[in-house]
């Protein structure tokens, strides 16, 4: 071969390279196909509309009817897919979670091993190990969403009733008086989330304590329909079961307490006045069957918001109803809040005319006189199951999702679309990000491929010039 060399300079004459077949490069493919994009738009606007075709309320009455409804604060329509996820884990009982935490390591298990066969691997000890680090990942996640929804402070649902005769009643709700109470949880703080919960009125029911009812009822409001109104109550262990005493007196300590009972004639039944304490048998009950023995009850909590009570509540739900009845009780609705997590499950709707015009001591003679009359009605918000089944209890989750998609107000189901389609966005950035790397990758080793080759064949390429082609002249 002949080449035209200038002066001065040196001829380089590469030889033919043959070229060695090699596995093709597979590049991760950017789909163009533009519905994979919108996947869980897609999945959530699936979802909601089929919720939508088969709503269901949000609260369930227990006892009576009457017109209320959950509301939504702006912060709560902001973040509805995740507070949902955090209210349907707070309004769990204790079996549920278990149950869930279960469906989670099986899921695990179920998309590991099937991901292990697609790729014909044989499943050893070492495999075994990496995959059971992710069921307990996943157990993991669920107590982190515990945590989160026990600590973290969060918009709440919120019950609003259109009868201005309907006095919203917690007759189950602590401070940190109570030993297992969140500490921090002072009288303040009980009073916010009593208004944020949609409650006019809470009695301060600590364990064997009565310090925060006397603090709540010093910062009182002049008229009770002025803001959140505490009253004064204590729970303690009666007949071998836990009772709460509702309107009962503050005291300084517990022989205090016993004074003001015996000064009442309370503990004889001696007398029963309209002004005297009113005992509220709490649940879950030591022993329920007994329970109906115990002297001095007047009424029955249907609804306990810890996540024993919530297990008492749909495993003995026909019990305690039987009881109600046959005992001639009145049912309640207490939340048991101890400052952990801000999700309400219950309200008990008392009837008083004119309470917004009351003193809150009158208001507290006035609420006890209904009650004992039955002017209640019990509304709780819809709850998975009335039972805990075997099936029931294994069928948790999807239950637990049906109900959530089928409670969503029509502003909730349009930020569960929003969430949906940002995350959709950010998906396909991050797609675009990861094919220009990868790109950039795979220029780069195409010329460190090609340099090597070159040196392989006795050819010489200075550092940041570009190689010679083959049959090519190149000056020194």
């Amino acid at each position: 071969m002949t080449v035209a060399q200038p002066a001065g300079a040196t001829l380089v004459v590469t030889a033919p390279i043959s070229v060695v077949p090699r596995q093709p490069c597979v590049r991760p493919a950017v789909s163009t196909r533009p519905l994979r994009h919108l996947r869980w738009t897609l999945a959530a606007t699936l979802v909601v509309g089929v919720g939508a075709l088969a709503p269901l309320a949000t609260l369930r009455t227990l006892a009576g009817t009457d017109g209320a409804t959950l509301t939504a604060p702006p912060g709560y329509l902001a973040l509805a897919p995740w507070l949902a996820l955090l209210d349907a884990v707070t309004l769990r009982g204790s079996r549920e979670l278990v149950a869930i935490a279960i469906t989670l390591v099986v899921l695990v298990a179920l998309h590991t091993a099937r991901g292990r066969r697609r790729a014909g691997c044989p499943c050893g000890i070492g495999w075994w190990a990496r995959h059971a680090l992710l069921g307990v990942g996943a157990i993991g996640t669920l107590a982190t969403l515990l945590m989160i929804a026990c600590i973290v402070p969060r918009p709440a649902r919120r019950l609003v009733v259109h009868d201005e005769a309907l006095v919203r009643l917690d007759a189950h709700a602590h401070t940190a008086g109570s030993w297992d109470a969140r500490r921090g949880f002072d009288v303040a703080t009980r009073r916010a989330w009593t208004a944020a919960a949609g409650f006019d009125v809470a009695y301060v029911t600590d364990h064997r304590s009565t310090r925060g009812a006397a603090e709540g009822l010093r910062t009182n409001p002049v008229r009770a329909g002025d803001g959140p109104v505490l009253l004064p109550g204590l729970e303690l262990v009666w007949r071998g079961t836990h009772v709460n005493l509702l309107g009962l007196p503050p005291a300084d300590s517990l022989v205090g307490v016993a004074n003001a009972l015996d000064s009442l004639g309370w503990f004889g039944l001696i007398a029963r006045r309209d002004d005297a304490p009113l005992m509220l048998l709490t649940i879950p009950a030591k022993a329920p069957a007994l329970a109906a023995g115990v002297p001095g009850v007047e009424a029955i909590e249907l609804h306990d918001g810890s996540p024993k009570g919530l297990d008492a509540r749909q495993r003995l739900d026909t019990l305690y109803t039987r009881l109600a009845r046959e005992g001639g009780w009145t049912g309640l609705a207490g939340s048991d809040h101890h400052g952990w997590g801000d999700a309400a499950g219950a309200w008990s709707l008392v009837r008083v005319r004119g309470w917004r015009d009351m003193t809150p001591a009158d208001l507290d003679v006035a609420l006890r006189r209904a009650i004992r009359a039955g002017r209640v009605s019990t509304v709780e918000r819809t709850l998975v199951s009335r039972t805990l089944g075997p099936v029931a209890v294994a069928l948790t989750v999807p239950r637990v999702v049906a109900v959530t998609v089928r409670q969503l107000t029509p502003a909730e189901r349009l930020a569960w679309i929003a969430w949906a389609a940002c995350a959709d966005v950010l998906g396909a950035l991050a797609t675009l990000r990861l094919a220009a790397r990868w790109r950039h990758a795979w220029q780069r080793r195409a010329v460190r491929r090609v340099l090597r080759r070159r040196r392989a064949f006795g050819g010489t390429t200075p550092r940041g010039r570009p190689p010679a082609l083959p049959g090519t002249a190149r000056v020194a």
